[in-house]
């Protein structure tokens, strides 16, 4: 989802996978956030938040890159 559209937010991204509550989101890319680079793997997207203060994520590699 998030490589086809280049940016993701939370909201669109609890409906687009079915979540509950927000909180399910933050669990998830929590948890990436802090095994990836332990196990040496550059994530391809970026927290941030948008123009309304929400929080989003923002691919940051070109698409379909296998790097």
């Amino acid at each position: 989802m998030l490589e086809d559209r280049g940016r993701l937010t939370v909201d669109e991204a609890v409906e687009l996978l079915g979540f509950d509550t927000p909180k399910a989101m933050g669990g998830l890319t929590g948890a990436m956030a802090r095994w990836a680079p332990k196990q040496g793997v550059e994530l391809p997207f970026t927290a941030s938040k948008d123009d309304d203060g929400q929080r989003c994520w923002l691919w940051t590699r070109a698409p379909n890159d296998a790097s």
